[in-house]
């Protein structure tokens, strides 16, 4: 019985681990991201500590292509809708917060099918 009870445990954590690593939705990926907009409109010439902290939160859900897709896509959409926003700058956030992360440029001609 107590060898049952090991096993379950076992797997309920690695469950737990397993949810605890899935992509957030696109808000939640905005609301770690939102921290950055007045680095990206350029009102302000280095992203906050608090932007480079969502920067890196949103790394950790990028190794896998359909994640680096969805991320990008969400990304590119909301940029989109909001004006002012400097494509530019959102391809030097990675390098600015010293996150190595697997995201192509985004841009609002990028193609996220070939993130």
């Amino acid at each position: 019985m107590k060898h049952v009870a090991g096993v379950l445990t076992i797997l309920l954590l690695i469950t737990i681990s397993d949810s605890s690593d899935s992509l957030p939705s696109c808000d939640g990926i905005i609301s770690e991201l939102t921290p950055c907009i007045s680095y990206l409109i350029g009102s302000q010439d280095n992203p906050s500590d608090t932007c480079c902290n969502g920067v890196r939160n949103v790394a950790k859900f990028s190794n896998s292509k359909s994640d680096r897709k969805a991320i990008c896509q969400c990304l590119k959409n909301y940029a989109l809708s909001h004006s002012g926003i400097d494509f530019s700058l959102v391809s030097t956030l990675p390098g600015k917060c010293q996150v190595n992360v697997k995201l192509p440029p985004i841009s609002i001609t990028f193609d996220c099918d070939k993130a």
